[in-house]
Order: structure tokens, then C-alpha cells, then sequence
């Protein structure tokens, strides 16, 4: 009897001496392991972010245009709205303006509404949702104080844009050029005011495919002027002018050029003429034809 307990614990121990013999090797195999591959160390705060990207050449002409928005907190844009009618026969010349409700937006405003918004999204120093009005509500009156100002459409199809045009020109603004539908020709064309030989129509034919130009105005807004609020307007001569415009306010390489004419006159106030050619209903990189400070 004494015999078997004598055989049983030895036999216990050699089962914890193999157990503890295991569990040694795979501790040195463990420790041979996190020598050979050591784990990622512990990742570290990171330091808060600055407000504003880091200067760079690529977006200091970004900055340097739109400088004064980034310092304010509301910014509005007004798009033209078209009346419809419900007699409005499609491909027709007031196929424009059929739409739910009475009233359209065109594609062209659409898409440099989504422009802009992706820009200003994407980017940290604007930290602010643009308010966004149709050009014959009540509400678009109401924005003309306290706002930024951005409008997409002409004087023939922005109520707005065409009163604000009309105070800048009483405030003794120099905008040679208009917006304007030729009687004649029943185009829409801008046209400079005392130069008949500086006129531009756009030439868009059945493909989608032509030519296309735009009117951009960045100057104060006359009914915030104390204020110091800033306007913007994006008047396309047709529907892929005003997309146009909102590109190349909004895209670095292009900017660089209006950044220079602004910087040789010291003045933040300007007018610009851009022509941009349309491929497949599509405009594609404008350039800057005529522009002057004021």
C-alpha cells in the first residue's frame, strides 16, 4: 500500500515537472518572439491641429482670395430661379424654365452650387454651412445685411444680382460689362457698355460642345458695406458659364492669376471676364480674357 502512494507521487510529480518544463519553453519561445518582433509601441496623443492649413503654394492663392469669407461665420448664396409655366413645351426656348412648383434652377447653377459646397467643406478654415436661397423668395431680400454674399445667374435671371449691380454702379463702380438678351438675335450675350466690338456670345451646338463665357464680380457688399461684407457674382452668359466660374474661384492654379491682378492694384475689388470651352455639356478649364480692378 505505502508502495502505491510512494509510485503516485512521484508519478504527480513528474506531470508537474513536465507542465512547468513546458511552460518554460513556451516562455522562452514567447520571449524569443517579442525580441524578434516587437510590438508597435503605444500610439501618442496626437498635438491638436492648427485652425488653418499650413502655407503652401498650392493654397496661398486659395487664401489669399478668400481670406475674408474664412473670417466670417455666414455666408449666403442666392441661385436664379425661373418661373414656369405649365404651357412650357419641352425644347422649347422656355423648356428653361419648367420645373415642380413653378420654379426651375438651371443645371449650371446646380452644379456650381455643389462646387462651391465641396470647397468649402473640404476645407478647415471654413467653418460654416452656406445658406443657400432661390432668387424669388422672400428670404433672399432678407440676406441682403448681416452675410457674405455669393449669387449664381445674371442680371436677366437674378433679381438679386441685378439690384445689387445696380447699387454698385450708384456707388460709382466701374462694371463696363452686362448681362443681356440681344432683341435681335434672341441671345443671351455680355456685352461691354460703351465698346460695341467687346462682346461675347456663347456658341454651343447640338452635341454640347462650344464656347461659353462668364462675368465674376468680387468687390463689398454695397448694403453691408460698413459691415464689411464681401459679394460675389457668378453671371454666366449661359448655364456652363456660371459652372465655369465657380471652378476657377475655387481652384488654386487658376486663382493665381486673378491674385496677381489684385495684389498690382492693392484692391480687393474686381471684375473678370472668363471664356471656357464646352465639351459634351461639360466646360472644361476657363481662361481670363478681360480684367480690372475698380
Amino acid at each position: 500500500m505505502v508502495m502505491y502512494i510512494i509510485f503516485g507521487i512521484q508519478k504527480a510529480f513528474e506531470v508537474i515537472y513536465n507542465i512547468a518544463e513546458s511552460v518554460t519553453k513556451i516562455g522562452v519561445i514567447g520571449e524569443m518572439l517579442r525580441r524578434l518582433f516587437p510590438p508597435d509601441p503605444e500610439p501618442k496623443p496626437n498635438p491638436e491641429l492648427p485652425p488653418s492649413p499650413i502655407p503652401t503654394p498650392e493654397n496661398k492663392p486659395v487664401r489669399r482670395f478668400w481670406q475674408k469669407f474664412a473670417e466670417k461665420d455666414k455666408v449666403t448664396i442666392i441661385l436664379s430661379e425661373y418661373e414656369s409655366s405649365p404651357t412650357t413645351e419641352l425644347g422649347s426656348k422656355e423648356a428653361i424654365r419648367t420645373a415642380i412648383n413653378r420654379h426651375s434652377v438651371s443645371m449650371g447653377n446646380a452644379k456650381a452650387m455643389a462646387t462651391l459646397f465641396s470647397f468649402f467643406l473640404k476645407d478647415s478654415r471654413f467653418n460654416f454651412t452656406p445658406n443657400v436661397q432661390g432668387s424669388e423668395s422672400r428670404e433672399a431680400s432678407e440676406c441682403f445685411t448681416g452675410s457674405n454674399l455669393i449669387l449664381l445667374g445674371s442680371e436677366i435671371s437674378n433679381q438679386v444680382t441685378r439690384e445689387k449691380i445696380e447699387d454698385l454702379r450708384r456707388k460709382s463702380a466701374i462694371i463696363p460689362y452686362e448681362v443681356r438678351e440681344n432683341q435681335a438675335t434672341n441671345m443671351i450675350e455680355i456685352r461691354h457698355i460703351t465698346n460695341p466690338e467687346a462682346i461675347y456670345v456663347p456658341q454651343i451646338d447640338e452635341d454640347g460642345s462650344g464656347t461659353d463665357y462668364a462675368l465674376i464680380i468680387k468687390t463689398k457688399n454695397p448694403s453691408d458695406f460698413d459691415r464689411g461684407k464681401e459679394l460675389i457674382i457668378l453671371a454666366g452668359a449661359n448655364m456652363y458659364g456660371v459652372e465655369a466660374a465657380a471652378r476657377i474661384i475655387t481652384e488654386a492654379d487658376q486663382l493665381r492669376e486673378i491674385n496677381e491682378t489684385i495684389s498690382r492694384n492693392e484692391t480687393e475689388n474686381i471684375w473678370i471676364i472668363i471664356k471656357t470651352e464646352v465639351k459634351f455639356f461639360s466646360p472644361h478649364r476657363a481662361t481670363i480674357i478681360d480684367s480690372k480692378t475698380f
